[in-house]
């Protein structure tokens, strides 16, 4: 087991600050120390034409489905009429931004640049059920243009739709060799059509909106956390719900790397705070705050249990007994319960 050390400078850091200012000092510290990235803004817009599927792949970076509240609208006749955005339930400082499609009367060619105001987003993602059509074409190239190295993403969605047309179209039910033979010639007819259009380099992905386990839904988040400053890269990691084993495995390594700044204040709380007023011991409420957030982070919180529970229709006991989770006692215990 590794332990954390603290050195006779953190100690009398932490000793002093307490002295001056009190226990709620320290902890603002502790929360500055760790959840800074609480403060940092990320702005991720999503465009394309009407039936593109933006509504259902917002809901699902935000790991919500239609019917959950707070989701957007998905209707197969909604037109977005305004830049709408949609904050990350756990981090409103994440907002996923649903942009109306160029050539309306509000949004034409001449205006639409500046009154979407491109320049506060940190992506866009450009959406297609089909081919790019003319105003998608011409999008690109102005934000290329304006800016050639700008984090444009290029997402031709509903592929689920294309195989099981494929399938309706042969006697014989495809392979998984089949599928990816067609997944693939799906994606050359996407870069051949920007090509034609004088767009190299671009950068095309296939999903189906509703499953972030199928086609390259992972990696288009994967690459949202990868190209992102390193400034934001925690923050968006942790604000991001774990919708893909990869955005598990960097939460995992975020949170095993706040165990040392959380344990050492902790410790020096316990010797040092007095705080006979609190339920708990000044160590025990700083660790029991920390264990929620990490549960809440990787979906173990009873929220997020019960929305699985819900979408798998079983009750949540059940789901727990299935996990088989160690630590049900702790999921299943509320603030208000003694632990």
């Amino acid at each position: 087991m590794e332990l954390y050390q603290i050195s006779d400078e953190e100690t009398e850091e932490y000793k002093q600050l307490q002295k001056e200012t009190g226990y709620a000092a320290l902890r603002e510290k502790l929360e500055d120390t760790i959840n800074g990235w609480k403060k940092v803004q990320i702005n991720i817009a999503v465009t394309g034409e009407v039936g593109a599927g933006k509504s259902s792949f917002i809901n699902s970076i935000r790991g919500l489905m239609a019917d959950d509240p707070g989701a957007a609208d998905v209707g197969a006749v909604k037109r977005t009429l305004k830049p709408t955005s949609y904050a990350q339930p756990d981090n409103p400082n994440l907002q996923v931004w649903d942009l109306p499609g160029v050539g309306t009367s509000t949004f034409t060619r001449e205006n639409y640049l500046q009154e979407v105001g491109f320049s506060r987003f940190d992506f866009v993602l450009l959406l297609s059920s089909s081919r790019f059509k003319e105003n998608d074409i011409w999008l690109a190239k102005e934000i290329l243009r304006l800016e050639p190295n700008f984090n444009l993403f290029f997402v031709r969605t509903k592929i689920d739709d294309d195989l099981r047309a494929a399938d309706r179209s042969r006697r014989k039910i495809k392979t998984a060799k089949d599928k990816q033979e067609l997944l693939q010639i799906v994606k050359r007819d996407v870069m051949r059509n920007l090509l034609n259009e004088r767009i190299s380099n671009a950068k095309i992905y296939l999903i189906d909106n509703n499953d972030t386990n199928a086609f390259e839904f992972s990696t288009i988040v994967d690459i949202l956390i990868q190209k992102v400053s390193a400034l934001k890269r925690e923050a968006m990691i942790m604000s991001l719900p774990g919708i893909t084993n990869e955005v598990v495995q960097y939460k995992l390594a975020i949170l095993k790397s706040r165990i040392s700044s959380v344990t050492k204040p902790a410790a020096i709380a316990a010797v040092y705070a007095n705080t006979d007023t609190n339920k708990y011991p000044a160590e025990i409420e700083v660790l029991l705050e920390e264990c929620r957030f990490y549960r809440s982070q990787l979906g173990l919180n009873t929220k997020s249990l019960e929305i699985i529970a819900k979408r798998l229709e079983i009750e949540l006991k059940e789901l727990l007994v299935t996990l088989s989770m160690k630590s049900y006692v702790y999921v299943d215990c509320e603030d208000s319960r003694t632990i």
